[in-house]
């Protein structure tokens, strides 16, 4: 069981969005525990539309680059891609809280294998919101960039998963995912880059692999956008867990792999995942679409 323990107090301030749209900011920092960094400082900032709610809530995680806007009063940041739901969702009538599992971690964007698991922090967020009379915890949804993008798909390992409402990966890595589980889950929606160095491939793989298993994942492409969602995307050198994408691994369990065409692999193999083929180009064309999706994909399965 994690615990969540707040240690700050809110810092409350009056913004104005550019559609004229105020919203009450609150930012705190949360105590939250999970393997790899044990208990951590987690700040959140919560953005929530003036007016009578409850409102519908957004859990937005951060890509491996920290690269959109600092919370309000607080050092601790957040991405692009959260940055604009912010914007836009809270015009849409949804609460946001974008959280920042970097922080205080010292990681960079190559610091891959070193990541927190950051679902474990959006869980134990989501939890700690029952008992705030503004937010509707029947709608309870999550979503991510990149890094936030796995971390979505990554909340397949359990059945705790079914306490969202619906999830959003933009642009997450798929060279490996969750076998499909034995327990319900809630609406997924996938979407892709067709020219992202995470190649589209490897999530058609694991669409098509859990449709084998009855269980359907929703899919948006972008043909011109790379892993930012732009039209000028280059690969430079870098590394990216994308080396797997003609034929990713299955994780049925700690200690259980698979190819998805059913060639076991073993642990240390899926090392080899790993390439030198990073991307590069943030004109994001297309990450204003991509942030609308995800609006209206929540706003689809919202219930009353």
């Amino acid at each position: 069981m994690n615990k969540l323990k707040l240690f700050t107090a809110f810092i409350s301030l009056l913004v104005l969005t550019n559609n004229a749209v105020s919203a009450a900011v609150e930012t705190k920092t949360l105590n939250i525990g999970e393997r790899a960094y044990g208990l951590a400082e987690v700040p959140i900032e919560m953005t929530i539309p003036d007016g009578v709610g409850p409102f519908p809530v957004i859990i937005s995680q951060h890509g491996s680059e920290r690269d959109g806007r600092e919370f309000k009063g607080s050092d601790a940041a957040t991405d692009e891609y959260s940055k604009r739901l912010v914007d836009k969702a809270t015009q849409e009538g949804f609460a946001v809280i974008a959280l920042d599992a970097f922080y205080k971690k010292n990681l960079s964007a190559g610091d891959k294998t070193k990541f927190p698991s950051a679902e474990i922090y959006a869980s134990a967020i989501r939890d700690g919101l029952t008992s705030d009379s503004r937010l509707d915890s029947k709608n309870i949804f999550y979503t991510g960039f990149s890094y936030g993008g796995k971390s979505v798909l990554s909340t397949l390992y359990s059945s705790d998963i079914i306490r969202w409402r619906a999830l959003v990966a933009a642009e997450p890595d798929c060279n490996s995912f969750p076998a499909p589980p034995s327990f319900s889950v809630p609406p997924i929606l996938i979407m892709k880059g067709g020219e992202s160095h995470y190649g589209a491939e490897a999530c058609e793989h694991m669409k098509k692999f859990y449709a084998n298993a009855n269980l359907q994942i929703d899919w948006k492409f972008f043909p011109k956008s790379n892993h930012y969602f732009s039209h000028n995307g280059k690969i430079v050198n870098g590394l990216a867990f994308n080396g797997c994408s003609d034929n990713p691994v299955v994780i049925y369990g700690r200690n259980k792999f698979t190819r998805v065409d059913g060639t076991p692999i073993t642990r240390e193999e899926i090392g080899k995942c790993f390439t030198k083929k990073a991307g590069s180009g943030k004109s994001r064309e297309d990450l204003d679409a991509a942030v609308e999706a995800t609006i209206g994909f929540f706003k689809q399965h919202l219930v009353k």
